[in-house]
């Protein structure tokens, strides 16, 4: 649940992209508690759509399913679709060669199994949902950038925000991003000399960051 539409936006387009895009044949068997083997004989297709006022994304194996989709922009709706429950098992009193055993049989269509609908239902939402965790949420990410974007005062002096489409900026940019910065962080010294012999042969120019010195 969000609390407006456009809370909701920026994080379900990111996730209709890795629903779409990442998730595979394999995966999508995994939601829906089978596994990929030789023996198996069906289709597994992802479908998505966009229609007015939203989008939604389908996970399909044989006749049974998985969709997500925003309800009125603001609720993030998944639901697992059950047309063929002869795929899945309940445990239940059946014949085994000849003998009457309790144990874990086909799944058949009746009222009696309700209850295995909804544990299925619910475990298979719950798989979907714990692969969905690992997409981050842009929001946080686009205000930082906009504040980076943004002139400020410091001192009574103003300086300019930060431009990734500059080539000052994207140099400096990807001076900090490289990976050797990320177990201890870096200092002012530790990224100047990446920048500071193109500056000094007139590739680049250094504009006037506040805390950032090329003597």
């Amino acid at each position: 649940m969000f609390t407006d539409r456009t809370s909701s936006k920026p994080l379900y387009k990111e996730l209709l992209n890795s629903a779409t895009l990442i998730f595979s044949a394999e995966d999508v068997l995994c939601f829906l508690g089978s596994k990929l083997h030789g023996c198996f004989k069906g289709e597994v297709l992802n479908d998505y759509k966009k229609r007015w006022p939203g989008a939604r994304v389908k996970h399909r194996m044989k006749e049974n399913g998985i969709k997500m989709y925003d309800k009125h922009g603001s609720v993030l709706r998944i639901e697992t679709v059950i047309n063929r429950p002869y795929e899945f098992k309940v445990r239940r009193g059946g014949k085994r060669k000849g003998q009457q055993v309790t144990g874990w049989f086909p799944m058949a269509k009746g009222v009696a199994n309700l209850y295995r609908y909804a544990e299925v239902s619910l475990a298979a939402n719950n798989r979907y949902l714990d692969a969905l965790a690992a997409v981050d949420d842009p929001a946080k990410a686009q205000r930082h950038l906009d504040d980076l974007g943004r002139r400020i005062q410091r001192g009574g002096t103003s300086y300019r925000g930060l431009n990734p489409f500059a080539k000052f900026d994207r140099q400096l940019f990807l001076s900090v991003l490289k990976g050797q910065h990320a177990i201890m962080g870096f200092r002012n010294h530790d990224i100047r000399g990446a920048v500071v012999a193109q500056s000094k042969s007139g590739d680049l120019s250094p504009p006037d960051f506040p805390g950032f010195s090329f003597a």
